[in-house]
């Protein structure tokens, strides 16, 4: 797992965000801009024709809302919004929730071509194994 540290400020202390890649990804393949596409459901493969797996916190956990703000720029209801577009209009499969952080990280260490944002603060705390520090271009 490749992992991407986004700071985060506004909704107190353990609320960073950390955008995740399973190790089977070519983390050059991480641009900004790539990661923006990938959670909007726009791109759906990685540069090695793999497909693009997301997974994402629940709509009410906290990381995920400062990552919709932050990051995405967008509210979370207008995210899920889009994916519910992707998944009914057959341009691409849905996205995979998980409640916590421990089941996310669990899910992209597991699924070749997966992709999550999960808790930093989890992350320090837990120091799972596979994951290192990436940075955007």
């Amino acid at each position: 797992v490749v992992m991407l540290m986004l700071p985060s400020w506004g909704l107190g202390q353990g609320s960073a965000y950390v955008i995740i890649i399973n190790s089977s990804v070519n983390s050059e393949a991480l641009t900004k801009k790539n990661a923006h596409a990938i959670f909007m459901g726009r791109k759906r493969q990685w540069e090695e024709t793999m497909p693009v797996r997301v997974g994402m916190l629940s709509k009410n956990n906290r990381h995920f809302i400062v990552f919709c703000r932050d990051f995405m720029k967008m509210t979370p209801l207008k995210l899920l919004r889009r994916w519910s577009h992707v998944k009914h209009s057959g341009i691409g499969k849905g996205y995979v929730s998980f409640q916590n952080s421990a089941e996310l990280i669990h899910y992209v260490q597991k699924t070749p071509g997966a992709i999550g944002v999960v808790s930093e603060k989890y992350l320090a705390e837990n120091k799972p194994e596979g994951i290192h520090y990436v940075t955007f271009k």
